[in-house]
């Protein structure tokens, strides 16, 4: 709970800039674990297994490429979040 306090009075308890926060860590959620699990499950599924052949390897290697600052691995982990931002800009250039 002090965690939580020292954000909202960090960030003014602003609603527009909570609801940034709470996109931004969704959004690295889905590219940090769901879209890893997807490409492991989807690739094993329609390229065979991969080559260390677990799970657990897999994300050792993805999270490996993120420490090594790949861009690969991090268009992965952000990509959410981009497409995100992109498909906000564009609702709002088509409301004008």
């Amino acid at each position: 709970m002090g965690l939580a306090l020292s954000l909202r009075n960090a960030f003014g308890g602003t609603p527009g800039l909570r609801r940034e926060l709470t996109l931004l860590v969704a959004a690295l959620v889905v590219g940090l674990v769901l879209v890893p699990l997807a490409s492991f499950l989807v690739g094993g599924r329609t390229l065979g297994p991969y080559a260390a052949g677990t799970l657990g390897a897999f994300f050792v290697r993805f999270y490996q490429g993120l420490g090594s600052l790949s861009p690969g691995f991090w268009m992965v982990a952000l990509g959410p979040y981009v497409i995100l931002l992109l498909a906000r800009a564009l609702l709002a250039l088509l409301r004008g």
